[in-house]
């Protein structure tokens, strides 16, 4: 009997837990599908998306929004200053025509570069790759790129 009850209120809490993650989720609508083409159409809630996890000094530009070809998935791109992380890139939700920002599951990318003055996150052939945009880059440059799941809010 014991077991029955100590099962029984396991199970409740599990369910309890989940709902309330679906239900208290953060949800950001940054931008839509428009002629097929993803555009930013909340640039302040894509700047607060992006700077999610970073020091309260990073300023982010050049936020976009592009398309992975092979997975079909859509990332909210940004290149961040004033950080340790130079470049992010997090997954958007398709809902129809609206593309949402939410706090997990989803994947996020930083990039942190080395002798690299523009290492951002860039969409080449199938997958999303740090990359080193300088014209000139030195022989000992390079751009690491930090891949993460999340499952939590922002």
């Amino acid at each position: 009997m014991k077991n029955k009850f100590s099962l029984k209120t396991a199970i409740g809490f599990v369910l309890a837990c989940l709902f309330s993650t679906g239900a208290f989720a953060q949800v950001a609508v940054v931008g839509r599908l428009q002629n097929g083409k993803p555009i930013v159409t909340d640039l302040s809630t894509a700047t607060m998306v992006l700077k999610g996890g970073l020091s309260s000094s990073a300023t982010v530009s050049n936020i976009y929004i592009d398309l992975e070809p092979e997975s079909g998935k859509y990332f909210l791109i940004g290149k961040i200053s004033n950080d340790r992380v130079t470049g992010k890139a997090v997954e958007l939700k398709p809902d129809g025509e609206i593309l949402r920002a939410v706090g997990g599951p989803g994947v996020e990318i930083t990039c942190v570069g080395y002798n690299c003055g523009t290492c951002v996150p860039k969409i080449t052939g199938r997958k999303v790759r740090c990359v080193c945009e300088d014209i000139a880059p030195s022989s000992d440059s390079r751009c690491d790129m930090i891949s993460k799941v999340i499952l939590t809010l922002w």
